[in-house]
This record gives structure tokens, C-alpha cells and sequence, in this order.
């Protein structure tokens, strides 16, 4: 009976130092310079920044930005696929992310 108990309680610490693993996380993208493909998983968030003398924007599924020199504009993706994102000011063959979800 005490291995059953020490068992079940390896399992219970096991299950709790698991539960960082699946917390979700950010990825930046530095809009200035234009990340072409960003990788995440499901639940995670991509924010797009950007400073400087330049204006930007982005613009795409679940974001649309004012253009500004400085700023940023995030998303948290629910679902998998593949999600494109540009600047209107640069085109979106001159500055576009593409965001692979698994």
C-alpha cells in the first residue's frame, strides 16, 4: 500500500513540473527588418515591433494596425495554419511574415 501512495505521489509532482511545457509563449518579430517566416505552436502569440525614422503598419487575418514610426500589434493564435501578415506601406512582397502554427 505505501508504494501505491509513493507512486501516486511521484505522478502528482510529475503532472505539476509538466504543466510549464504547455504554457504558451511569444515570439517577436522585429517589423523593421522583415522576418520572413516565424514557426509556433497552437496557443502561442507573435508581436510585431518597430521603431525608428520609418513608418509601418501590419496587416492581415486578426490584425490591422495605424501606420506609425514606432509601435507594435500582437496575436495569439487558436488555431493551426498558415497566416500571412504585411506592411501596406512596403507591399506584401517587400515585407511580409508568414506564421506557420502546429
Amino acid at each position: 500500500m505505501r508504494r501505491v501512495s509513493i507512486f501516486f505521489a511521484a505522478l502528482a509532482v510529475a503532472a505539476v513540473l509538466a504543466i510549464p511545457a504547455f504554457a504558451s509563449t511569444t515570439k517577436t518579430v522585429n517589423w523593421t527588418f522583415g522576418v520572413k517566416t516565424v514557426s509556433i505552436k497552437k496557443n502561442d502569440t507573435v508581436k510585431w515591433s518597430w521603431s525608428g525614422s520609418m513608418i509601418h503598419n501590419v496587416k492581415g487575418p486578426g490584425v490591422s494596425t495605424s501606420t506609425t514610426k514606432n509601435g507594435s500589434a500582437s496575436r495569439k493564435f487558436t488555431a493551426t495554419g498558415t497566416f500571412t501578415y504585411f506592411c501596406s506601406v512596403h507591399g506584401a512582397n517587400a515585407q511580409k511574415t508568414t506564421v506557420k502554427v502546429s
